[in-house]
């Protein structure tokens, strides 16, 4: 029998990615999600996956872990809402849809349960980062514990194919590629960078590596990226594909920088997609794919 594979967070960014990776590999596929109708990420798969409507809260979830009865699956679930009336749903989410995914696998025998962290763990600023770093400590007990195979993989800021619009990167293409003049983009860009690719490879390398029980590892991306940089890989590729100029000479864009310069990284995996690469072949696809934002 093939392996099953499960994913929370599946209607995401980086979770869509993962499951469309894992469908090209001819793996079998299971997510969790809220709403049965897959959206726009996801939709084109229809047929190609097992689609359960759970939430991670849900009395109903140890029954419907015991259905899917996976061998491997990556946590990506979570929340990053600050607003006061919102800050509750972030830790339930994060922290108490953590303990309840990782209590109802208990019922079964998976392989390995990998906590797809962040960077933002490393720097207790809001409220995301302290309930994604209490997720963390926890996943690390149980597998210390209960000799469970979990690890914990943390990564930097993810870049690409069905971003988010609002991402600083998605939101400065967008306006170039509408034509719209963009000074300043907005937002904290205090991290590493990586290209969704080389994330994903990142991911289903850990499945065949042998990490030991809680561990936590981080993973980076090939280059680090300022605002000058990106405006001239940008820049040059538009002047190839004979574009006009109109960037707004005061376009500023937050440096971003490491985390944790010494790289501790036990993960035996390096990206391979140069940055101009990446942000070229984000912003082809973007073009031809901007009815999704627009």
């Amino acid at each position: 029998m093939r392996d099953v594979y499960l994913i929370t967070g599946a209607t995401g960014f980086i979770g869509s990615n993962l499951v469309r990776r894992l469908v090209s590999q001819n793996k079998k596929v299971a997510i969790l999600t809220r709403a049965k109708k897959l959206n726009w990420r996801l939709e084109s798969l229809k047929g190609s996956i097992g689609v359960y409507e759970c939430d991670l809260l849900d009395k109903k979830l140890p029954k419907v872990i015991q259905t899917i009865n996976p061998d491997y699956i990556f946590h990506l679930a979570s929340t990053g809402e600050n607003q006061t009336d919102a800050i509750k749903n972030t830790y339930d989410t994060n922290c108490l849809g953590t303990v309840n995914l990782i209590e109802a696998l208990k019922l079964v025998k998976f392989k390995l349960f990998i906590n797809c962290g962040s960077f933002e763990e490393n720097y207790q600023s809001s409220h995301f980062a302290i309930s994604k770093s209490t997720a963390t400590a926890y996943c690390t007990r149980e597998a210390q514990a209960g000799n469970l195979p979990i690890i914990t993989i943390r990564r930097p800021t993810a870049y690409g194919y069905f971003d988010c619009e609002r991402s600083p990167i998605c939101a400065l293409f967008l306006s170039r590629i509408t034509k719209n003049k963009i000074g300043r983009v907005e937002g904290t860009y205090s991290r590493d960078i990586i290209f969704i690719d080389d994330l994903i490879e990142a991911y289903i390398q850990s499945t065949v590596q042998n990490i030991k029980k809680g561990s936590q590892l981080d993973i980076y991306g090939e280059e680090v990226i300022d605002s000058i940089l990106l405006k001239r890989i940008i820049q040059k590729w538009e002047k190839r594909k004979g574009l006009d100029d109109g960037w707004d000479k005061n376009f500023a864009f937050d440096s971003i920088i490491r985390h944790n310069p010494n790289k501790k990284q036990a993960l035996k995996w390096e990206s391979s997609t140069k940055l101009s690469q990446g942000l070229v072949s984000f912003y082809e696809w973007l073009a031809e794919n901007k009815k999704y934002y627009l």
